[in-house]
């Protein structure tokens, strides 16, 4: 899988968690795990109202970020459970 598709897959699931109300803590474990297992250095940070993502791209001096805004999230047990986390 190209590099900006794994971005983009981690950004979905940071969407997904957020939106059934998974905590920010958990929220941020999860993305920092997903991207380690996909060779990618990641950091991560979620409020209420927003997920911040960052990518850094090893022997670059740049970095991705990508800030998203979204509604809070309530808490979904039956989705959280489905998903196995």
């Amino acid at each position: 899988m190209e590099k900006t598709e794994n971005y983009k897959f981690i950004i979905q699931l940071g969407k997904a968690l957020h939106t059934y109300g998974i905590p920010s803590y958990r929220i941020q474990a999860y993305l920092t795990k997903v991207a380690r297992n996909l060779g990618i250095k990641g950091t991560f940070m979620d409020s209420p109202t927003w997920i911040n993502y960052v990518f850094h791209e090893e022997g670059q001096e740049h970095s991705y970020n990508f800030i998203e805004s979204m509604p809070p999230g309530t808490l979904n047990l039956g989705a959280y459970s489905k998903g196995h986390l």
